[in-house]
């Protein structure tokens, strides 16, 4: 049987033990306050396109593939070079330069033949100014036939807008909170926003003018006449995206706080 010694010792090491195992337990995580919300969040703006791009080519028939390439390539070359002297500030390129078999009808029982070549020479137009693109139309029909027009924003005209953007979003994201605060948890509701994520930009398809080439072919522009092409460039939206995490909070009301009680004096026996 353990005597009071023993009895004692065995306690004090016990109370110690426990003593030791609360400090080392890790402290129970706080349970968050408030709702958490992911708020999707966009912003947008309308600028006018301001570049206009151009899409053209040559194209040439003939039975000798050699003779037909060069007869297109030169015929392209020769249509660009004019263009150039018309407008030094365009940027021309030569693109694609594709050729294309004609065959004989197939008879029963015969393979068809090859019995000439479409061969065509595609380039490009990109004009800085706008309000060049119909006097460029109408000096190009000359020499080549067309795929399209379209209009569209430079680069440089899409980062001017971007800070805009941004302040913009942000704008909308703060708003766009506070309305969820106060049907959430009331006007008094305190906002805390936790992150903010940003996405790509993104902007609505440019203003395209698809052109009949038998249309504005070179024969039918020899017999043209003077007329202009009508355009709108029209305008391009860019939007920036964000999704923010935020988290609502309803507000305390302070209690206000009470006096102590005063202790009467207990009256004395007579």
């Amino acid at each position: 049987m353990m005597n009071a010694k023993s009895l004692l010792t065995a306690a004090v090491c016990a109370a110690a033990f426990a003593a030791t195992a609360a400090l080392a337990a890790p402290a129970a995580p706080r349970a968050p306050s408030g709702t958490t919300v992911s708020l999707p969040v966009a912003a947008s703006i309308e600028v006018a396109n301001d570049q206009a791009v151009i899409e053209l080519y040559v194209l040439e028939e003939g039975s000798d593939i050699g003779e037909v390439t060069a007869k297109a390539v030169k015929r392209a070359a020769d249509g660009l070079r004019q263009l150039k002297s018309l407008y030094p500030d365009a940027e021309l390129k030569t693109q694609s330069l594709t050729s294309t078999p004609r065959y004989t009808k197939a008879k029963e029982g015969e393979a068809p033949e090859i019995v000439g070549w479409q061969v065509r020479q595609s380039v490009s137009a990109k004009l800085a100014d706008v309000k060049q693109a119909a006097p460029f139309v109408q000096s190009a029909q000359k020499y080549f036939a067309f795929s399209h027009v379209g209009f569209q924003l430079s680069p440089e005209a899409r980062s001017s807008v971007q800070d805009q953007l941004v302040t913009d979003a942000i704008a909308n994201l703060k708003e766009q909170a506070r309305a969820i605060a106060d049907a959430l948890a009331g006007k008094r509701a305190r906002i805390r926003i936790e992150s903010v994520d940003f996405h790509n930009a993104a902007y609505e398809r440019p203003v395209l003018y698809r052109m009949n080439a038998d249309a504005v072919s070179m024969k039918a522009a020899a017999n043209a006449g003077a007329a202009l092409p009508v355009f709108e460039p029209g305008v391009t939206t860019l939007t920036r995206n964000l999704t923010a995490k935020v988290v609502v909070t309803p507000d305390r009301v302070k209690r206000p706080r009470q006096a102590p009680a005063v202790l009467q004096p207990v009256p004395s026996a007579q």
